[in-house]
This record gives structure tokens, C-alpha cells and sequence, in this order.
């Protein structure tokens, strides 16, 4: 059985079918090539076109104006809050203005300025895609708006859609009233711990005995350190009160921007030539069929 020349066959047939494939590459290649340099000035000016629609679009659409705010939260985590803004920017995309303005304790006319609200980490990533459980780190609300002079009341309005939550607002509420309790039991043993450094420091002065023995039912040094910790826990939980209550606290505010964001404006020439290359492209293609369609005909 001669083996030898079947491979010399089949090498031969697929060397063969090598340089077909390329070929046939190089002639839609070439053909390309061709069909561009025949309408290269139609594609050029439909591109051209289309690129200077974007520009003038995006001169007669109003201005975006960038809003940015850094807040710190407690008790729910940033997902928590992503998910709470990303809620309130469906909202504003889709135009329900009328129910955006209710959740913003803001009116209509205000609401319908707000183009985007999202949530960001200080690593200006989408606090979405972040997976920390932290409850202290800051972050920020990112919002872009028509009329950057609606800032004060959409922080006032964000503010007060967390701070005032009837979920949030249970729970901070439940949390207040063991603190309040706990701060007049402290007050209590305070008061009580004072009573007693004072008939001690009134021993102290009055004594004659420089000696003391103190046996395990009086201890002075206990009555401080306890003091002590009682004022410690006091100044925790004031501070809670004071400062921690709202589930929501601003860092920095909303610093309204005076330059509305030109990257949009790049974003729709480009988006324009695109869609004019693809136009030119389509009439160009449209007139070489037509003119294979009535040279057929003719035939």
C-alpha cells in the first residue's frame, strides 16, 4: 500500500485550501478598500454631518451640572444605602417625577431637574459593586442636575429621606430610649459616687491618722475608677445623642458647580459622526446595489 503519496495528496490539498482562504480574504480586502476609496467623499460628509448635528444637539439641550456630597452612615451598611439611592435614581430616570418629589420632600418642579443620583465609595467606585460591611467609613452621593441651584434642597431632601425612614427611624428611636434610660442610671450613680468622695475627702480632712487600713468593703480608689467610667459611658452616649442619632450625617455638602460637564457634549459629536459613518456607509452600499441591480437588467 503506497502511503507515501495519499500524504502527499492530502498536505498538497490542505496547502492548497490555505492559500484559497487567504485569497478569499484578500479580495474582501480588497474589495473594502475599494468600496471606501469609491465613496470615501459621501462617507466622509454623511460622518461629517452627523458629527455636527451632535455638536448643535448638544448646545440646545440644557446644561448638566456635577453635584457631589460626602455623608457618614451607622446602623445599615453602604449596600443598604446603594440600593436606597440606586431606587431613587430609577425614579429620576424614568421621569416619575411626581413620586420623586414626595420621597425628597421636594416639589415637582425641583424634582424634574434631577437627571442622576448615584452612590459612590471615596475610591469613586459604585458603592453597588462594594461588598464592605462597614457601618462608619464615609461615602459619597454623586447627583447630576439641570440647575445646580436646587443643591440645598436636594441635601435637605436626601437627608431627610434617611433620616426620617419609618424602618430607620424605629430603630434609632428604640435605640434612644435604652439610652436615655442608661444616661439616668448613670446620673443616678454619679450623684450617688459624689455623696460618697465627699464624706470621704471630709474624712480625709478632719482625720489625724495618717495611717489608713482599708478592708474590702471600702475602697476609696474604687469610687473614682467607677466614677470614672460612668463619665466615660456618659460622654459616649451624649455623643450618641447628639451626633449619631440621624442614620445619615453630612461631612461636606453639595458645593454647587458654576461649569456645567463637557463630556457629554464630546460624547454626543462622537455618538453623531458614528451614526453618520454608519449612515454614509448604508447609502454608499445602497447605490452599488442599485447599480449591480441595473446592470443585470441590462444584461
Amino acid at each position: 500500500m503506497n502511503t507515501s503519496g495519499s500524504d502527499e495528496i492530502s498536505l498538497k490539498a490542505v496547502k492548497d485550501l490555505v492559500i484559497n482562504v487567504i485569497i478569499f480574504f484578500v479580495n474582501i480586502i480588497k474589495a473594502i478598500l475599494q468600496f471606501f476609496k469609491r465613496h470615501m467623499l459621501l462617507i466622509l460628509i454623511c460622518a461629517g454631518v452627523g458629527a455636527a448635528l451632535g455638536y448643535v444637539f448638544s448646545l440646545i439641550r440644557p446644561p448638566k451640572y456635577s453635584l457631589k456630597m460626602v455623608v457618614r452612615h451607622n446602623e445599615l451598611t453602604k449596600k443598604t444605602f446603594a440600593e436606597a439611592i440606586d431606587q431613587l435614581n430609577n425614579l429620576a430616570i424614568s421621569k416619575s417625577y411626581d413620586l420623586l418629589a414626595k420621597e425628597l420632600s421636594m416639589n415637582k418642579t425641583d424634582a424634574s431637574k434631577i437627571v442622576l443620583l448615584e452612590g459612590r465609595n471615596l475610591r469613586d467606585e459604585l458603592l453597588l459593586e462594594d461588598t464592605s460591611n462597614s457601618k462608619d467609613l464615609p461615602f459619597m452621593i454623586v447627583a447630576k442636575v439641570l440647575n445646580n441651584a436646587i443643591a440645598s434642597k436636594l441635601q435637605a431632601g436626601l437627608l431627610h429621606h434617611f433620616n426620617y425612614n419609618d424602618y430607620l427611624r424605629d430603630i434609632k428611636e428604640s435605640k434612644r430610649k435604652i439610652y436615655e434610660e442608661k444616661l439616668a442610671f448613670i446620673e443616678r450613680e454619679l450623684v450617688k459616687l459624689d455623696s460618697l468622695k465627699s464624706v470621704y475627702n471630709n474624712y480625709l480632712g478632719v482625720s489625724k491618722n495618717n495611717a489608713m487600713f482599708y478592708n474590702n468593703a471600702f475602697n476609696p480608689s474604687e469610687i473614682y475608677q467607677r466614677s470614672n467610667e460612668y463619665h466615660y459611658q456618659k460622654e459616649s452616649i451624649q455623643s450618641w445623642l447628639s451626633d449619631d442619632y440621624h442614620p445619615l450625617r453630612i461631612i461636606e455638602g453639595f458645593k454647587p458647580s458654576q461649569k456645567a460637564s463637557s463630556a457629554s457634549a464630546m460624547i454626543l459629536v462622537i455618538a453623531g459622526g458614528l451614526c453618520g459613518l454608519l449612515a454614509g456607509i448604508f447609502v454608499a452600499l445602497f447605490k452599488d446595489f442599485e447599480k449591480m441591480a441595473k446592470a443585470r437588467a441590462v444584461g
